[in-house]
């Protein structure tokens, strides 16, 4: 999953994945564009 904005945008949504039941990995920051986060979901 890509957030395009700051940090705390891609963990308010991490966690909303979360309170759904989803499985997700940390945040990370992409290297080759500024202001993108991303996080992987499992497969349900």
């Amino acid at each position: 999953m890509r957030v395009y904005s700051s940090k705390e945008v891609a963990e308010a949504v991490r966690r909303e994945y979360l309170s759904k039941g989803r499985k997700t990995s940390h945040i990370n920051k992409d290297k080759y564009r500024q202001s993108i986060w991303y996080f992987y979901l499992d497969r349900q």
